[in-house]
């Protein structure tokens, strides 16, 4: 049995404190409450790196690397990442009210691939000619269908509120 934390364990807390962030920020976007707000930034860094812990705790063999899609998602056995799909586009319906399709969900997944580092070094000058437009959505929506997914493989741990 390994010493410390999984990864998935570890997903779960990254997974908490981009709920509890989300929520903040949703609920001040109507009142202009700045501090609360702008918690929009480290919500999209702790959602970016509980799905890329999460999609390292389906891995059979353990990788490092951190785009989401390329680097981890494209390398897990084809039933995990096809539930992955089915489960997101399925949540996306119930939580969103909208579908998407294949396509989609991989478009979506392809154009949040290197969340992490990017909102990590958000304030560093970006190429100006490549504006990118990111779904808080669509991240939310798959850092719950990974939780799920990883909640029935692994068990739910004590570690969640």
């Amino acid at each position: 049995m390994a010493k410390g934390f999984s990864a998935y364990d570890s997903a779960l807390m990254f997974s908490n404190s981009f709920k509890i962030l989300l929520t903040e920020h949703m609920l001040e976007r109507t009142t202009g409450n700045y501090e609360k707000f702008t918690l929009l930034i480290p919500a999209m860094v702790n959602g970016a790196f509980a799905c890329e812990l999460f999609l390292k705790a389906l891995l059979e063999v353990p990788l490092r690397g951190h785009k989401l899609y390329n680097d981890l998602f494209c390398k897990l056995d084809l039933s995990t990442a096809q539930e992955i799909e089915t489960v997101a586009i399925e949540c996306y319906k119930k939580k969103k009210n909208t579908i998407v399709n294949s396509e989609q969900f991989i478009s979506n997944f392809k154009t949040i691939e290197r969340s992490f580092e990017e909102f990590r070094y958000f304030y560093e000058s970006q190429n100006n000619s490549e504006m990118k437009v990111y779904s808080i959505d669509f991240l939310e929506v798959l850092v719950f269908s990974l939780r799920a997914i990883c909640e029935q493989k692994f068990g739910i741990r004590p570690v969640q509120d």
